[in-house]
């Protein structure tokens, strides 16, 4: 027998009627109870990989096959197959690039300082999600997520290209608009180093890295 489910990464679950917590002493896991409730079935568990990150897949996934049963890959979001009205907007504020004399060190030094260490380890490249990591790369702020100057976000520093790329949304509307005097020294395109349009190839200074922006 096959089973799917769709696992979303949630902090908490309801189960059996009652709520919740993973990670509690007495919770199980979402593995331990899908195992649990599909023994001898060998379940398959369907998740979105764009929700779940990529050393907690493999351990749910090494979990599952040892008790014969697999994670199998969901090509679209369960959620937004269901949650077509009255859903809020997803959060798009303006991004600023900070003062040095906010950050303490620019996000050239800081790249620098990185792709050392990449090379150390023998990395190619590193891909950064966590929002906050984000903004600290950058150099950049915004209010993305309530009481945090985090943005919706990633970027991709390859270190074989020399090239570092931050995705952001609507980046045509963001990287024109005007700077907010207390926190920026720069528009944001100046502050990456790259043109109105994003690219390295407008920047107006050519001898300096640049942060290439698109959208994600």
């Amino acid at each position: 027998m096959s089973f799917s489910a769709a696992l979303q990464g949630s902090v908490s679950s309801g189960f059996g009627g009652r709520s919740v917590g993973k990670g509690t002493e007495t919770v199980p896991s979402i593995t331990e109870w899908v195992i649990a409730e599909l023994e001898g079935q060998n379940g398959i568990l369907g998740a979105y990989p764009f929700l779940i990150g990529s050393d907690d897949w493999m351990k749910k996934d090494k979990e599952l096959v040892e008790n014969n049963m697999k994670l199998a890959r969901v090509e679209e979001d369960l959620i937004d197959k269901i949650w077509t009205t009255d859903r809020p907007a997803q959060p798009n504020t303006d991004i600023h690039g900070m003062k040095l004399s906010f950050t303490g060190k620019s996000w050239i030094d800081k790249l620098t300082d990185i792709k050392q260490e990449m090379k150390e380890k023998n990395v190619d490249a590193l891909v950064v999600t966590s929002l906050d990591e984000v903004a600290w790369l950058s150099n950049c702020r915004a209010s993305d997520v309530p009481y945090n100057p985090v943005f919706m976000s990633y970027a991709i520093v390859n270190r074989k290209a020399d090239t570092i790329r931050l995705y952001i949304r609507e980046k045509n509307t963001k990287l024109l608009k005007s700077r907010d005097p207390e926190m920026s020294t720069d528009d944001l395109f100046d502050h990456l180093n790259i043109g109105r349009d994003g690219n390295c190839a407008s920047r107006k200074d050519g001898n300096k890295i640049c942060f290439e922006v698109n959208c994600s």
